[in-house]
């Protein structure tokens, strides 16, 4: 059996695969993570970034030799970024939605010689009655209710979608699996801990366990 060795990068939520025992699944799997908090996929254009999250990718790709990679961002530009550029550049919230993937695809196609999976960006889990914990007080900068940051998160995951089909780059879509018939997250992806905007680590979890598989 050939083993795989996989290079995840993403923000905080890649942080469920440093725990994910998928060998008991499959054992030619194993995960090689590297998760900035606060990572963007808008950010990946711009060596600045406060979370130096370009950087440490490249130099994380670079330093593993495996030829698979998994990429997740996004729920920081849905949940927030793309809201606070469109207000604070008088922008269409398209045009910056369009700036977003833009810059996420370009680092995509500089992967070199890799086979690359592309997974969905998290819904978000940030109600619009929610104003504590760091995450819920740091974006009340922007005016966006739950409901329309989920719709821009579709948006986002359906591009992106599109862009890997196009691209002949593996795309897992978990949104018909985490998406409940009110058009919201599902309740058992909500942490337990009021306090997490990340999705329950267990039922996460058990999610990618079912669906992930890299050929």
């Amino acid at each position: 059996m050939n083993h795989k060795i996989v290079k995840v990068i993403g923000d905080s939520h890649a942080s469920v695969f440093s725990g994910l025992e998928i060998q008991k699944i499959d054992a030619s799997y194993s995960f090689d993570v590297t998760a900035v908090g606060g990572a963007t996929a808008s950010g990946l254009e711009n060596p600045n970034a406060v979370t130096d999250s370009y950087r440490i990718f490249q130099l994380a790709l670079r330093e593993n030799s495996s030829d698979y990679v998994v990429a997740m961002l996004g729920e920081v530009d849905t949940g927030f970024v793309i809201w606070y550029r469109s207000q604070r550049n008088e922008i269409s919230l398209v045009e910056s939605l369009d700036k977003t993937l833009t810059t996420y695809q370009n680092f995509l196609l500089g992967i070199q010689n890799k086979k690359i999976m592309v997974i969905s960006a998290p819904l978000p889990t940030i109600r619009d009655d929610q104003d504590w914990g760091e995450v819920a007080n740091f974006r009340k900068e922007i005016v966006a209710s739950q409901r329309e940051r989920t719709d821009l998160t579709l948006m986002f995951n359906t591009s992106m979608h599109h862009f890997c089909v196009q691209n002949s780059i593996a795309y897992l879509d978990l949104d018909p699996y985490v998406l409940s018939e009110d058009g919201l997250l599902r309740a058992e992806f909500y942490s337990k801990n009021r306090l997490d905007h990340h999705y329950e680590s267990s039922v996460f979890k058990d999610l990618l366990l079912e669906h992930f598989n890299l050929v």
